[in-house]
């Protein structure tokens, strides 16, 4: 029927309270409303009314509607008009009915004189229908009485709630009850209403099945994914350890280096000290015998020049020791500092590779969780995208700082090979210590045999350090 289209889900709250549901009306003072004769006076609780089961069967106008009828009309430009549906609305609510509208029934001709009174879609509503029903009928302005013989003498409403007469009714007030409404007994509501509630808990329980399913699955997830996130981090912590105990060597190979390099050109400085005072000795002896041996004179001058050139090389040689440690320093500084940013690229790489895992558990749930993409799940996608950028940001640094590293362990092997090109011409004697031995560098058939330092005496590969002090020591010799 046309009103199937107005009944709304507020119906299904209101099935919920069919059962056992007692409506208590009031019983007011004597007087129809509309008339003066004791309709304004407070009406006071008559007796509490259960509904009869009987009446279940009843065919009803639901949603409840009520009729008041003989609303006074005049008539302007040949066509009865009356007074609005607010008025009427206002007066009932002052009288306790609580109605939602009140809508004045109009045809061709004009005011109908009829009104249909909107109460509110619930068992509440109900009550006010049925108080409004009782009222009428008490003061003998309701349906049963026959108002016809006092329409033209009495200014009095007259009042009921629509059921199956009003409803079949060929006139205006059953075309518009037709349109809005549908014809039910209580006891039909009150089944529609159980088996509504009945399809309701089924499908929520089918869905909490559902729901459940997908909640122990995410759980599994996270469990699996906590375990790959500890696992990450012990190996992150077991990297840093073995980093940090390497740096800690290789700065205590450099320290060790440089001091002794030091040390070997302090001594170095004091030989050539303690020659250039003999020699001033040796001429202040030689001045005072007064030789006269041209010969001797001429040795003597030789000797002086050739301590010259060596005071001369020896100074050129402390500068280049002086370059060589401010070199060295610089060296180590700069290593250092690389060090420094690859530990912390590693620990910003590492942290961020954690937190991108932790952020695409949490999505995962979340997109899980929710139906549909929620905003909260596109900002976090958002954030997704720009860790995942900037972890590819830090490697890409990190492969230019280990480039650089590269590069300046490519120099100093540069420098090695050098100090290996100035053994090729010494033939290593007997009490030598520091030598050339061949090895094979590469694996299998592209491996090549090449030259190293080597420590004759203790069998192992020489530092360049120390064969920088082999080459001084046998040049001191030869002075």
């Amino acid at each position: 029927m046309g009103g199937h289209s107005h009944m709304n889900c507020w119906e299904d709250a209101c099935y919920r309270e069919a059962k056992n549901q007692k409506l208590e009306i009031e019983d007011p003072d004597a007087g129809c409303p509309g008339s003066d004769d004791g309709w304004n006076s407070a009406a006071k609780p008559n007796s509490d009314l259960v509904l009869d089961p009987t009446d279940q069967g009843e065919k009803i106008v639901f949603p409840w509607m009520g009729l008041v009828a003989n609303i006074k009309t005049v008539v302007k430009n040949g066509k009865p008009v009356g007074e609005s549906g607010s008025k009427l609305r206002d007066e009932f609510i002052r009288k306790g009915y609580n109605p939602m509208r009140v809508h004045a029934l109009w045809d061709w001709k004009g005011h109908s004189g009829f009104a249909i009174v909107e109460f509110k879609k619930s068992w509440e509503g109900y009550r006010d229908a049925l108080k409004f029903d009782k009222d009428f009928a008490l003061m003998g302005c309701g349906k049963a009485d026959d108002f016809s013989s006092l329409v033209k003498h009495e200014e009095r409403l007259f009042g009921w709630i629509a059921r199956d007469d009003e409803y079949q009714s060929t006139d205006v007030i059953g075309a518009y009850l037709r349109k809005k409404t549908d014809l039910k007994s209580l006891s039909d509501i009150v089944a529609d209403g159980e088996r509504k509630d009945s399809k309701l808990v089924s499908s929520l329980q089918d869905e909490l099945t559902v729901k459940h399913g997908h909640l122990m699955e995410m759980e599994t997830k996270y469990k699996e994914a906590s375990v790959s996130i500890i696992e990450l981090v012990s190996q992150k912590d077991a990297m840093i350890v073995s980093y940090n105990e390497e740096i800690r060597k290789m700065q205590q190979i450099v320290h060790n280096d440089f001091n002794k390099i030091l040390v070997e050109h302090q001594r170095a400085k004091h030989e050539l000290e303690a020659r250039r005072t003999e020699l001033e000795q040796s001429e202040k002896q030689l001045r005072e015998r007064e030789a006269h041996n041209e010969n001797e004179i001429k040795k003597l001058h030789q000797q002086k020049e050739m301590n010259k050139r060596a005071i001369l090389e020896q100074r050129n040689a402390d500068e280049q020791l002086f370059n060589l440690a401010q070199e060295h320093q610089r060296a180590k500084e700069a290593l250092h500092k690389k060090v420094i940013e690859l530990q912390t690229q590693l620990d910003a790489k590492q942290a961020l590779e954690l937190e991108i895992e932790q952020r695409k558990g949490a999505l995962q749930v979340l997109e899980h969780l929710e139906e549909g993409e929620s905003p909260e799940i596109r900002e976090m996608k958002e954030k997704l995208e720009e860790k995942e950028d900037e972890l590819e940001y830090l490697f890409a640094l990190n492969q230019t700082l280990m480039t650089k590293n590269e590069k300046v362990e490519q120099e100093l092997g540069a420098g090695r090979k050098e100090l290996i090109n100035g053994f090729q011409g010494m033939v290593a004697a007997g009490r030598a210590t520091i030598g050339l031995r061949k090895a094979l560098r590469g694996k299998s058939k592209l491996s090549t045999e090449e030259a190293e330092l080597w420590h004759l005496k203790e069998d192992r590969e020489a530092t360049v350090v120390e064969g920088v002090e082999y080459i001084l020591r046998i040049w001191k010799r030869l002075k």
